[in-house]
């Protein structure tokens, strides 16, 4: 927060002008902590909090670069650097990804469209496999054929499962013919299951990613299935044949059970957090 807010020798910030909730706290509150503002100076705060929250959203959390900037001056800069550096690298290699997924598509996918259904689809579930199989799946994680055969020449770059085609990333998840069948198969299954209509196109079944809005419950049970199908999918990554129908059904069933239960625990950690309040450590 800019120190003309309050003086000249004080930088103040969001930690102590915010609530438990990450609300503004009221002129009267903060002067009752100390922090005495004039009506003009607390206006602008006011002003500074909305525009700050609507545009960047505010955290309750301390990030690492708040950690250094808020911590002893020693090798300030130096760290400053490194984080923002760490942050450059990570966005050049998450742009580098997306334009890689938007030339198998075959159209251009807006940033902030990206960036929204990520969050859309993170916030779904709470199990970790499920978040693990988005992520290794965004980045491409699953090693191919044709990376293979340029570490090593002595290894084919023809698909395992076709043995016709290079076995580009793209082509074992999508245009290979085997799995062609398995995602026709499962798109089946969901426009049976949702009674809804399903395009079959490879952003929605390989990122979950639709324009097309489903009520809340059924885009649920959707997401579920296709996560599910992509983990037994990658188990059978070097298989010749894609996954059985019993393989599938054991996982969704395996899947649900799963997500159940980190919904349970999550409610339980909140109700003992409710029931017991806040520790103190004073005492």
């Amino acid at each position: 927060m800019h120190p003309h807010l309050l003086r000249y020798d004080k930088i103040i910030t969001y930690e102590e002008l915010l609530d438990e909730k990450g609300e503004l706290q009221t002129r009267q509150q903060l002067t009752e902590q100390g922090i005495e503002l004039e009506w003009w100076a607390y206006l602008q705060l006011q002003s500074k909090y909305l525009k700050d929250k609507k545009e960047l959203g505010i955290s309750k959390t301390r990030t690492e670069l708040d950690e250094i900037l808020l911590g002893p001056d020693e090798k300030m800069i130096k760290k400053t650097y490194q984080v923002l550096l760490e942050a450059k690298l990570e966005e050049e290699k998450v742009k580098e990804t997306m334009i890689i997924w938007m030339r198998n598509f075959g159209y251009n996918i807006n940033l902030d469209d990206w960036q929204k259904i990520w969050t859309r689809n993170k916030k779904i579930t709470l199990a970790t496999p499920y978040k693990e199989n988005l992520y290794k799946l965004f980045y491409r994680w699953h090693i191919t054929p044709t990376r293979l055969a340029k570490i090593n020449n002595k290894f084919s770059p023809i698909c395992w499962k076709c043995n016709k085609e290079r076995g580009t990333y793209y082509h074992i998840w999508w245009s290979c013919k085997k799995a062609q069948e398995f995602w026709n198969e499962i798109c089946k299954w969901l426009r049976e299951i949702c009674d809804e209509e399903i395009y079959f196109k490879p952003e929605f079944f390989l990122l979950g990613i639709t324009t097309k809005i489903y009520p809340k419950e059924t885009f649920y049970l959707m997401i579920h299935i296709i996560t599910a199908a992509r983990m037994t999918f990658a188990q059978n990554w070097k298989n010749t044949e894609t996954p059985t129908e019993a393989e599938l059904i054991r996982k969704i069933i395996a899947c649900a059970e799963m997500d159940k239960l980190t919904m349970e625990i999550k409610i339980r950690k909140k109700r003992t957090i409710t029931k017991y309040g806040t520790i103190s450590m004073d005492g």
